[in-house]
């Protein structure tokens, strides 16, 4: 009887492991990363937004992307946006770029930031249900990361 209850225990792991697999191999298709982990202040940010899916993915506005201060979850850029539908086909990529700068064009302080892509993968952009993002620190002089950032970034890739 014990050996059963185990033996039960252990085909409950692998199940859960297995559903836990394919969640989260389903979920990688559409990935957003920027170039670098930490950028100096003034450099433009690059970040590339990958569609690995078997079909085209909608965004709402151009651009696709914006970009947030991560410690105060607040806009940072774009402003204005023209709500226009922009599509992205499967297995492409397309590359964006950021100069470092809010919506009044001056240059933003130094911290983490993230930038974010919010898509539909069905015809239906002005109802986009997924969203990718990927985080950066804009530092001193020198594009030195943080000793903790690369470490918290990389649990999250």
């Amino acid at each position: 009887m014990k050996s059963c209850k185990s033996l039960f225990a252990a085909i409950i792991v692998v199940a859960v492991v297995l559903v836990g697999f394919q969640a989260a191999s389903g979920q990688g298709t559409v990935t957003l990363e920027a170039s670098s982990d930490c950028y100096a202040v003034g450099d433009t940010v690059r970040f590339t937004l990958m569609n690995g899916s078997d079909s085209t993915i909608y965004m709402p506005h151009s651009p696709v992307w914006s970009v947030w201060d991560a410690s105060a979850d607040t806009l940072v850029f774009p402003a204005l946006v023209l709500w226009i539908i922009v599509g992205l086909g499967p297995d492409s990529s397309a590359t964006y770029q950021w100069p470092q700068i809010d919506y009044h064009l001056n240059q933003v302080s130094q911290g983490p930031y993230r930038v974010e892509v919010t898509y539909s993968p069905q015809m239906s952009p002005w109802n986009p249900n997924s969203t990718v993002t990927d985080s950066f620190y804009v530092g001193g002089a020198s594009a030195t990361e943080p000793s903790t950032w690369g470490r918290i970034k990389s649990l999250y890739r």
